[in-house]
């Protein structure tokens, strides 16, 4: 577990960089200072390196946060030529700091991890064709909630069952939003409308996500394409 707050956006901009800069060093020390990310790219010959600083801030960072930062490692890239400082933020940063980005240092760059994410897995699209989801084939005009008990169980295996019915959707919307980690699991005998459902949720989490660009993606796998590939 990372044991610093930033130390996740960190983490994370490190596994998604590596498949298109190779193994990516944490923590490494260059000339003093200690840096977030760093890759090395050996191409025809030539060592290019990138270095990473991830900022996890909730607003946009100002553009005297991100000129304080080019200073930290303008001679580290200087030094260390060809090189490129990428700044990794959670909330972005201001449009006077995207002038000085990319109009002023020829060797920064800006990326929010969600960029950095969508560059990786190419996700953001596939999100957004799924907003008509519940709508298509009319399924949204003859569709019925679906209701359910809770069953939980705790640290001893005990489990509790809930009173009364609940809206199975508001449970998983709520659920998606919450800060819990534990999974939900939707059982229900053949045609009880798991995969209704299941195209509800996708559909208006899509939504969501697609103007919240803090929101939770949602990616939906069909059971019967995953055991057909697991078959061959």
């Amino acid at each position: 577990m990372p044991s610093n707050p930033g130390d996740e956006l960190r983490d994370t901009a490190a596994l998604l960089l590596e498949p298109r800069f190779g193994r990516a060093r944490t923590e490494k020390r260059a000339m003093g200072k200690k840096v977030d990310v760093f890759f090395q790219m050996d191409s025809f010959g030539k060592t290019a390196k990138l270095y990473v600083e991830a900022k996890d801030y909730a607003r946009r960072l100002t553009r005297e946060e991100v000129v304080r930062i080019w200073a930290d490692y303008s001679g580290i890239v200087a030094n260390n030529s060809p090189a490129t400082l990428l700044l990794v933020t959670r909330g972005g940063i201001s449009t006077d700091a995207e002038v000085f980005v990319h109009d002023e240092q020829a060797n920064m760059r800006h990326q929010t991890i969600r960029e950095v994410e969508n560059e990786a897995l190419g996700i953001d699209g596939y999100v957004r064709s799924q907003i008509d989801l519940f709508d298509k084939d009319s399924l949204s005009q003859y569709y019925i909630p679906a209701r359910a008990r809770a069953v939980e169980y705790d640290s001893e295996n005990r489990r509790t069952i809930s009173a009364s019915d609940d809206l199975i959707f508001e449970r998983i919307i709520s659920w998606i939003g919450g800060e819990r980690t534990q999974p939900i699991a939707i059982l229900a005998g053949y045609g009880a409308g798991k995969s209704s459902l299941a195209k509800r949720v996708i559909s208006h989490q899509s939504k969501v996500a697609s103007g919240d660009p803090t929101a939770r993606r949602p990616v939906l796998i069909k059971l019967g394409g995953a055991h057909s590939v697991l078959k061959h």
